[in-house]
């Protein structure tokens, strides 16, 4: 970049113009964002409102005293908990020593609150649990000293958590008390806005699934011997999969409503099933079992969400998924479970055509509003390759796309992007340099664009008018990341050496959070310099 520049100043001097030294130009690479709080960092989050990041200041490996190190995560780590005010810069310290593990600290819904693990014991699994309103002083609340599972619900009025194997409930807000709802539980999860609190019990203690009201009440028995459960998004509709009586590792999959409706055996001998996004629709995979007792294919079954009148998607169905306005559904039939592929099928709902896409394909994702539909096909000859291709509902077949892409994604504006031509690939991670295209689906047969070169990752804002790229460095375990303008055209770098995820704080992709690990540099960044 400097031979242009100096053969320029050359050319100034020999015309005889003046020798008057330029403003230099605004750097575009690097060195864009504001340090907020300085030291090495880990495990970034961020609220749903924007208003404040949290991370693990100074980072370290746990103490694995008593605990195989082969069971845990080599990334593991324990560090300082900060919270970060985006709006201010202001940072406050919360606890020395809290882990990444997933889980270990929350943020509400609304954004004000902020729960968490200190003190967590590997052996165990557990920690001190200790809340903390964020937009409030005062130092945090420990509500709890053995505490292995904690979850919010979804309006922010409760939490509730296992302590020591009992579920306590309790409002969110400072010096509740916590009331036990019921013990030997692993694991629960709010319903219908948070009005009800569903808890499973462990597998030792009878598995019993129990429902219990948020505003006050004893725990009610749904059922016994559950193995998972899950709600519809809308909350009307709850399916559950319980041990048979009369056969061993056979699960029967049933359906209730959570105001006292008896539940209702859907199907017999079940493996993977769930609820469509507009929740209308209930899928379940009936098939036999395989040498761990698991169903993994069988016969796709897609009905009502109530369990009943269900009709048959493929006989020997092994992934399925419904589009986001519940008027399709796919699945890979003929599923090899070693590859994860099978022929692909779209069905249209309810009860409509159902169409033969290509064989060996892979899981696919749908568009934001169910016209779109795009998957990888693993191509065997003449070279191995794995191809992107659309399906565009109304038509006959699906089209490719590219051939050798890895990583794709269907984003606001209804825009397909994918990595594609990848170089430096290695055995154990996904390719670290390649293009990044785009696809007009307003335009779907038409070429597809590449936008920028060289990329590790990509993440759209939610509005789609940015996205935000990451480069793979040669030099440290770190990335470069950047800012692209997909109405302008214009990219950005904002900084090196920084660790992943870097993330957009607000919908258009204006401002972005991001750690950088790099000696005297490190620390968290805000920037707001971006295209």
């Amino acid at each position: 970049m400097r031979a242009p520049l100096a053969c320029t100043c050359l050319a100034v001097v020999l015309s005889g113009c003046p020798q008057k030294a330029e403003a230099p130009a605004k750097p575009l690479v690097g060195g864009l964002g504001r340090r907020l709080v300085a030291g090495a960092g880990a495990d970034l989050r961020l609220s749903r409102d924007g208003t404040w990041a949290t991370f693990l200041k100074s980072p370290v490996r746990p103490s694995l005293e008593g605990v195989n190190p082969d069971s845990i995560n080599p990334k593991a780590a324990v560090g300082e908990l900060l919270a970060v005010n985006l709006g201010t810069g202001e940072a406050r310290s919360l606890a020395p020593r809290v882990p990444n593990k997933p889980g270990a600290a929350l943020l509400s819904p609304d954004g004000k609150w902020l729960l968490f693990l200190t003190d967590f014991e590997l052996a165990t699994g557990t920690g001190t649990l200790r809340t903390q309103r964020l937009d409030a002083p005062g130092p945090p609340e420990t509500r709890g000293a053995a505490v292995s599972f904690v979850t919010v619900s979804p309006d922010g009025r409760f939490f509730a958590f296992v302590d020591a194997g009992v579920l306590k409930l309790a409002t969110l807000e400072p010096g509740s008390t916590a009331r036990s709802v019921a013990g030997d539980v692993s694991t629960a999860k709010f319903a219908l806005g948070g009005s009800r609190l569903l808890a499973l019990r462990r597998a030792s203690a009878g598995g019993a699934l129990l429902q219990v009201r948020t505003e006050g009440g004893a725990a009610g028995k749904l059922a016994e011997r559950v193995a998972d459960y899950e709600l519809s998004p809308d909350g009307r509709h709850l399916a559950f999969t319980e041990a048979s009586p009369v056969a061993r590792d056979v699960w029967d999959l049933f359906v209730t409503s959570l105001d006292g409706a008896p539940a209702v055996k859907a199907a017999s001998g079940v493996g993977l099933y769930g609820f469509s996004p507009d929740s209308r629709w209930l899928g379940r995979i009936e098939g036999k079992r395989n040498a761990l007792g698991r169903v993994v294919v069988g016969a796709l079954q897609v009905g009502p969400a109530s369990g009943a009148d269900a009709h048959p998607v493929g006989s020997k169905v092994g992934r399925f998924g419904f589009a986001p306005d519940g008027t399709a559904v796919w699945a890979l039939d003929g599923y090899n479970e070693q590859h994860d592929r099978g022929t692909l099928l779209v069905a249209d709902l309810p009860a409509g055509k159902l169409r033969t896409l290509t064989e060996r394909a892979h899981t696919g994702e749908w568009g934001k509003d169910g016209r779109f539909l795009a998957f990888n096909v693993e191509v065997i000859q003449p070279l191995p390759s794995m191809d992107l291709y659309l399906y565009v509902r109304g038509e006959e077949q699906a089209f490719r796309v590219k051939e050798g892409v890895y990583g794709f994604g269907i984003v606001a504006g209804d825009v397909l992007l994918f990595r594609s031509e990848c170089l430096r690939q290695s055995q154990r991670d996904q390719p670290r340099a390649c293009w990044l295209s785009e696809l007009d689906l307003s335009k779907p047969h038409e070429a597809p664009k590449q936008v920028l070169e060289g990329i590790y990752s990509f993440k759209a804002s939610e509005t789609g008018e940015r996205l935000l790229v990451s480069y793979a460095r040669l030099d440290s375990d770190t990335y470069d990341t950047a800012v692209y303008n997909r109405r302008t055209g214009e990219r950005k770098t904002l900084d090196t050496f920084t660790l992943l995820p870097a993330l957009f704080v607000d919908p258009a992709g204006k401002r972005v959070v991001y750690l950088v690990s790099e000696k005297d540099r490190s620390g968290l960044y805000l920037c707001d310099q971006g295209p």
